[in-house]
């Protein structure tokens, strides 16, 4: 049986945390269900931070990224370069991050080619669903860095 679900609005709806999922039946009312734990989690948007920014000569540029989850997300990470005006979206050359063994703290390395002066990136994490499959976060705050070649 599949039940059609919304999630909240924003964070301050429901917060990260456990919570228990429980399902009314409209035959018997006031009778719920057994309740499975749920966890709702996040990237940290204030946890989201850069360093090692270097501009190399040959028009490439290296930077570190670092970000937080509020529970434990092993299924693979990600930083996507959003946008780069007005020379166009960066081209990653190499990519590549770890993720702490209690999975919560995130790292990600990008070597990247780029002629603009400002561009925004947004993080990405994800850990398996309840069930089966993955469910992932995205930092919502897109961060600007800027440099000059």
């Amino acid at each position: 049986m599949t039940v059609p679900a919304t999630s909240m609005p924003n964070r301050q709806v429901a917060p990260p945390g456990y919570y228990m999922l429980f399902l009314i039946n409209n035959d018997t009312p006031g009778r719920p269900s057994k309740a499975p734990f749920v966890v709702l989690w996040q990237v940290l948007d204030s946890s989201v931070s850069t360093s090692g920014l270097t501009v190399n000569l040959d028009g490439t540029f290296d930077i570190d990224f670092k970000w937080n989850t509020t529970a434990k997300a092993t299924e693979g990470d990600y930083v996507t370069i959003v946008s780069a005006p007005p020379g166009g979206d960066p081209v990653p050359i190499s990519q590549g991050g770890s993720i702490s063994a209690d999975g919560l703290t995130h790292t990600w390395h990008i070597h990247a080619y780029c002629s603009g002066v400002v561009w925004t990136y947004k993080v990405e994490s994800k850990r398996p669903k309840y069930t089966t499959g993955t469910d992932k976060s995205t930092s919502t705050s897109a961060n600007i860095i800027a440099y000059n070649f």
